[in-house]
């Protein structure tokens, strides 16, 4: 019975004692400076590149039918269309998408979907100066322009 007794007494120092012996030396220093977390370097690469992002307004022409009757359904069409032929009127429609100037000599970098049948590409510096754009090559697959 003296043998437990010892050995619960032993253990039980030694759970009080090692963390005293065992803590370890907290530098003033290392809690002061502030640590690189994955934030603050998303912070610094978009203050670095920001200047690089543009806005771009584009304007496109779209074909609108009048039909205001069951909402161009297909089973509906066929059996009300000589009734009611569809008008259709042209309208402009105006669309916001961003970009990337990727060289000195003004390409921008863009989503094919942003330029898509525009009939007119107005481009926005950060530094608020405005430029026409012109589209020199888009993939529609890939969803990239230039």
């Amino acid at each position: 019975m003296k043998l437990i007794l010892i050995a619960a007494i032993a253990f039980l120092s030694g759970l009080v004692i090692s963390p005293l012996i065992t803590k370890p030396e907290i530098n003033i220093e290392e809690r002061v400076v502030p640590r690189r977390s994955k934030r603050n370097e998303i912070i610094v690469a978009a203050d670095k590149v920001s200047k690089a992002v543009v806005s771009i307004t584009v304007t496109q022409t779209r074909i609108i039918s009048r039909n205001p009757f069951f909402y161009h359904d297909k089973f509906f069409d066929q059996f009300f269309r000589d009734l009611f032929p569809p008008s259709y009127y042209r309208r402009k429609v105006k669309s916001l998408g961003s970009g990337v100037i990727i060289s000195k000599d003004g390409y921008i970098l863009t989503n094919e979907h942003v330029i898509r049948d525009a009939s007119e590409i107005k481009v926005t510096l950060a530094d608020g100066r405005n430029f026409d754009g012109e589209v020199i090559g888009q993939d529609r697959l890939l969803d990239i322009a230039l």
